[in-house]
């Protein structure tokens, strides 16, 4: 490319988080990548590879620069050093485009156009994709797809999911460069199949719910204490934590189902069990199933969880299973203790729950459980909401302040919501605490920074949508003969 420079690549990276919540200009999800296949098309490997860089910088640095919030504020680091982790952060994570730019001029170099927009475009996305969800512990964390949630794509989620509709945005900008670029009719015809070929079945589909209601609708509450992050680990306000929400459950005794957000009880229940006996003695004598986030010990096996629990009439515990590295357990401990030593970041050691724990059942409502960013795994999602009428997610969002993360969260939850088609209850301690319906709506939801509670009636649902029941096999297998075709 004539003239290189790394400021279109940027550009186009910092503009693509405009496409998700809050901002939802969902169109951006094509432009911005669209942008990024022109560049990689018009580049050397070593120059798509920077574009990739400067594009994931832009990408990440504006998208996920709420971190800094947490390590700033929670972490007593100062400004400049704070500012240095986050840019390193998101240069780390830049990584994955720069690979992906790197092969995609290894591999089309010397192919058609169509190969390079249709095929090579789209499959590298995917693989990237996949590897950065997976890859050490993962972080899906801004997938293409979740943009989607309110576009007109947003039919496909329950067929084809978070990675399918990646593949649907990718192959909607390749198809756009390609008629940009090509002068064959023919190109232009391909493209403009291609085009029809998504947005006809979306079309379609739009709307679609493949679940069906259980019974009459059943109230359920859910308890936003808002608790300040410094107040609520001080052992002096324990006591008005547990008064709060116990008042607030109290209040609305009329609930089958109460939520309390991540680690509401922030202590040990084997520590307080007498305070244990009076929420299960409530949700007994009023049919009230409660379910509460807090630390548990397992004294057997001497381990720490971050945990979901059951209580009431029925009593069961869930253990968080994708725990956050650096918040809630540090990989090669050994060795990276000793660097945040440097640090003040608060640090915990917990365990990982099985991966298999399943959902949680009081006898009349099947609950699949998800602790925090659980819910942005598009494959732990369907996997875990097997069999169940509901999602829960519980988390605890305040680490991040009023700050751009609390509205991707809830976006991914909607997603979720959308590829299962069940109602989803997010509730979290300083908001967003939302309900929301199994079209991926918010139907009821409070402002954040606000002691209160979202009440509401829901259905369960029952049968699987058809990506529940087919998982990501379909679009693994569609990846893989797009990366064939741009290889042979």
């Amino acid at each position: 490319m004539k003239n290189f420079s790394p400021w279109l690549a940027l550009l186009a990276g910092s503009i693509l988080p405009l496409a998700f919540s809050p901002f939802g200009i969902y169109s951006l999800a094509f432009i911005s990548p669209a942008a990024l296949c022109y560049l990689w098309i018009k580049s050397t490997s070593k120059q798509a590879a920077w574009c990739g860089f400067y594009f994931g910088l832009g990408f990440f640095g504006v998208g996920m620069s709420w971190i800094s919030i947490s390590i700033h504020n929670f972490g007593n680091v100062s400004i400049w050093l704070t500012w240095l982790v986050t840019i390193g952060f998101s240069a780390f994570l830049s990584l994955f485009f720069v690979l992906q730019g790197y092969l995609f001029q290894r591999i089309t170099a010397r192919k058609s156009l169509i190969i390079q927009c249709l095929c090579a475009f789209p499959a590298l996305w995917l693989f990237s994709e996949y590897l950065r969800s997976t890859l050490l512990t993962g972080l899906p964390w801004l997938l293409l797809g979740y943009s989607q949630t309110a576009s007109f794509l947003q039919g496909f989620a329950p067929i084809i999911g978070t990675y399918g509709l990646s593949l649907c945005v990718t192959l909607v900008s390749g198809s756009l460069i390609l008629c940009i670029l090509s002068r064959s009719l023919t190109d232009r015809l391909i493209a403009l199949c291609v085009l029809f070929i998504i947005l006809i079945p979306a079309w379609l589909l739009y709307g679609q719910v493949w679940t069906k209601p259980i019974g009459k609708t059943f109230k359920t509450t859910l308890v936003q204490g808002n608790f300040d992050q410094f107040l609520k680990w001080d052992a002096h306000t324990l006591q008005t934590i547990l008064d709060t929400y116990l008042q607030l459950s109290e209040e609305n005794v009329d609930s089958q189902l109460i939520v309390w957000p991540e680690a509401a009880i922030p202590y040990y229940p084997s520590q307080l069990v007498s305070y244990i006996d009076i929420i299960n003695q409530l949700g007994i004598d009023n049919n009230i199933t409660f379910l509460v986030g807090a630390p548990t010990f397992d004294k057997t096996t001497k381990r720490y969880f971050n945990s979901l629990l059951m209580l009431g009439e029925q009593k069961k515990q869930y253990n968080k299973h994708h725990l956050v590295p650096f918040g809630e357990y540090t990989p090669w401990d050994s060795v990276i203790n000793r660097f945040l030593a440097s640090f003040s970041i608060p640090m915990s050691n917990f365990s990982a729950g099985g991966a298999q724990q399943g959902i949680l059942s009081n006898g009349d409502l099947k609950i699949a459980p998800f602790i925090c960013y659980e819910i942005i795994y598009p494959q732990y999602v369907i996997r875990h909401s097997q069999l169940s009428d509901i999602l829960v997610v519980i988390n605890d969002d305040g680490w991040f302040g009023g700050s751009i993360a609390l509205a991707q969260h809830l976006q991914m939850a909607q997603m979720a919501a959308l590829e299962t088609n069940r109602y989803v209850l997010f509730c979290s301690n300083t908001g967003i605490t939302a309900i929301i319906d199994p079209l991926g709506k918010v139907s009821k939801t409070a402002p954040i920074n606000t002691r209160t509670v979202v009440s509401g009636n829901v259905h369960s649902m029952s049968e699987n949508t058809p990506l529940m029941s087919s998982g990501y096999w379909p679009i693994a297998i569609t990846t893989v003969i797009l990366m064939l075709m741009s290889l042979l």
